[in-house]
């Protein structure tokens, strides 16, 4: 028997679409998401204080898992971990059966155009408009539309979103529900396989959070999308199929 495909090394070259055929024996579906034996620590010396002990998780393929716990406790460092915005100091984590430890930038910055990214604060230029956010990040993907796509798609993805009227507005003009959801449409604006979402629905009131959630639903359902949302609202916990606690930087329970 030959020897396993071993994961995506720094001399790669692009991202694959698919993760390699497993030989037998193996998982027929590889875990979209491997975390294994995570820590991570800001700052040095007497500074020094660490955020993370010891974490693993995995994450399969067209999974919907909600990650939950106390303020303070790791959540959002776990998040971007994991869409290669931080580098691993101990432990590693393979994304897309890429691995992450000792990447260079130019190879995270692979990564994470992969990835469909919904921040809490939104990170949204305020020169843009909605239509023109959404236009800049089809251009990660350019080789996939054609010039009518350009034209076309952001419309139709800010309409489902019920933000039309904001479609030639800046973020200035918006109230914070809105500019949450231009940032929501931008992260799924390119179709994205796995999406990073950190309290996506904070702004939002029931009715538009209950939209959107079942808009981000239907990704995994008729995408086979993979999303790992970070959310203290229980409102959520009904759509997912795990929901992950963490307590003082550890993973507490898996349910």
């Amino acid at each position: 028997m030959t020897a396993p495909t071993p994961a995506r090394t720094e001399g790669a070259g692009a991202l694959p679409a698919n993760p390699a055929p497993a030989e037998a024996g193996q998982a027929v579906a590889p875990g979209l998401i491997e975390i294994s034996g995570i820590d991570y620590a800001y700052g040095t010396g007497k500074a020094r204080k660490q955020v993370l002990f010891g974490n693993d998780l995995r994450l399969e393929a067209g999974e919907f898992v909600v990650l939950t716990g106390p303020s303070g406790s790791g959540k959002t460092t776990l998040l971007s971990l994991i869409g290669a915005l931080r580098s691993i100091q101990t432990g590693s984590i393979e994304v897309m059966s890429y691995r992450l430890a000792g990447l260079s930038q130019r190879r995270m910055e692979e990564v994470r155009r992969e990835i469909g990214f919904i921040f809490q604060d939104h990170n949204l230029f305020d020169a843009l408009t909605a239509y023109d956010t959404l236009r800049l990040a089809m251009r990660l993907c350019r080789e996939r539309y054609t010039r009518r796509d350009f034209e076309t798609r952001p419309t139709r993805l800010i309409e489902s979103l019920d933000i039309a009227e904001q479609t030639h507005a800046k973020p200035k003009s918006m109230s914070t529900g809105q500019k949450q959801r231009v940032a929501i449409a931008r992260a799924l604006i390119n179709d994205p396989k796995l999406i990073l979402a950190d309290e996506p629905t904070a702004a939002l009131d029931k009715n538009r959070a209950d939209h959107v959630i079942a808009l981000l639903k239907a990704r995994v359902v008729e995408q086979g999308a993979t999303i790992f949302m970070v959310t203290h609202d229980p409102r959520i916990f009904a759509f997912a199929d795990r929901v992950v606690e963490m307590v003082d930087g550890r993973i507490s329970r898996d349910r």
